[in-house]
This record gives C-alpha cells, sequence and structure tokens, in this order.
C-alpha cells in the first residue's frame, strides 16, 4: 500500500473498526499538487493518520511527513506502530488517547522546528507508550533549542506517559516532559 502527495493521507471514523497497515509507504506531501487545477495543500491540517474512532496500527512501514513544521503525523487515539520508519520534522503524534510506538528504528526528526515529538491534547484521556524508538535530530537541536519531547501533559491531569529502553541522544535529559 503506498500514499504519495496527499494532505491528509488516512481518516478513521469507524466504531469497533480496526485497520491494520503492512508494509507500506505513506507520503504526506504537495509535490504532486501544483499540477492539479486549484489544487490546495494546507500544511496547518496536513498529517499521516488521523485515528478519530476504532483502531489504526502500523506495521513494517515507513511514515514520511518529510516537508512541513506544520501539522502532524500521527493525530488522535488507539494508533499503534510497530517496526516502523518515521521521518518528520513536525510534531510526530498529537496524542487525544492511547498511542503505542514500539520498535521505531531510523526515526528522524529534521528541521529547526522547536517542537514536541509528542503533543498530547488538551483534557486527553489515556496513555503515550513508546518504548524501542530510536530518534535523531540534529545536533544543534540538542545544544540551542529547550523543547520537550513530551508536551502538553501539564493540561491533560489524567494522560499518562511511558517511556523505555529508547535512544533518543540528541535530547538533553531535562527536556524528557515537564515536571508538575
Amino acid at each position: 500500500f503506498r500514499m504519495r502527495g496527499i494532505q491528509n493521507v488516512l481518516i478513521s471514523n469507524q466504531p469497533n473498526g480496526f485497520l491494520k497497515i503492512s508494509n507500506s509507504t505513506l507520503d504526506c506531501h504537495s509535490r504532486e499538487w501544483p499540477y492539479v487545477k486549484d489544487g490546495y495543500f494546507n500544511e496547518a491540517d496536513s498529517y499521516l493518520i488521523y485515528s478519530k474512532i476504532g483502531q489504526v496500527t502500523i506495521e513494517n512501514s515507513e511514515l514520511l511527513k518529510v516537508e512541513y513544521l506544520e501539522g502532524c503525523g500521527l493525530k488522535g487515539k488507539n494508533i499503534v506502530v510497530n517496526n516502523c520508519v518515521m521521518e518528520m520534522p513536525c510534531t510526530w503524534v498529537y496524542a487525544e488517547g492511547d498511542v503505542t510506538l514500539d520498535g521505531v528504528h531510523g526515526g528522524f526528526m529534521g528541521g529547526d522546528s522547536g517542537l514536541p515529538m509528542f503533543e498530547v491534547a488538551p483534557n486527553a484521556t489515556g496513555s503515550l507508550r513508546v518504548q524501542n524508538v530510536r530518534m535523531s535530530r540534529s545536533q544543534w537541536q540538542a545544544t540551542q533549542q529547550q523543547t520537550y519531547v513530551v508536551g502538553g501533559l501539564n493540561n491533560a491531569p489524567k494522560y499518562h506517559a511511558y517511556i523505555q529502553n529508547c535512544d533518543m541522544g540528541e535530547w538533553l535529559p531535562e527536556y524528557i516532559a515537564p515536571v508538575a
């Protein structure tokens, strides 16, 4: 399954629905849009996956949103990412509920975004579970930007974030998450 040149690659809105995507490439960009009459790509509203209802699982795939600081990679709740490559300068996950990332190798957050890797929606409930993730970003960001890995926790008191067995070497340890 390959999607490219799409503003919003996938929206899950099926009660009790389960979607599993394997061995795929999801690529959010506007490179072909100038060739479409009256084509309009809104960077701020762009994302790879928005799971409103149901569950979306992505495995052994490549998740790309390499050109835009605005928007996010994954949005919503009940999202599971296993053994994938993720590359995007924007926030990787805007969490509105349960989100799990397990086995992201070759993850890169490029650009000089100053954005958190994960942002929790205000008043969200559930948990963010991140394990076995290797993520890198430019050395300049590591020394110059004071951005948390997980943002928004202060506005979601019933939300929990768990990070284990990860290598996020370009983030200073004091910027994993704000202390309440």
